[in-house]
């Protein structure tokens, strides 16, 4: 008996797993940031808006994090 295969996620499925990875790295970056001397008094959605540049695209902020792009 044949097993059958499971369809491929569709393209806006990949899309929301990929930008769900692209958010839980900006977040993991921000609490290192609050977990910090430096960070230990600011407010969680001040330090990811410093991390971001207030940039609301993800894969840009995740590049300028990682050194990729030019602020």
């Amino acid at each position: 008996m044949a097993k059958k295969q499971k369809p491929e996620p569709s393209l806006l499925d990949r899309l929301h797993a990929f930008r769900a990875e692209l958010d839980a790295f900006i977040e993991q970056k921000t609490m290192e940031q609050k977990n910090s001397r430096d960070g230990a008094s600011l407010f969680v959605g001040d330090l990811r808006h410093m991390l971001t540049k207030g940039d609301s695209c993800l894969c840009r902020s995740v590049a300028r994090i990682l050194g990729d792009v030019d602020a």
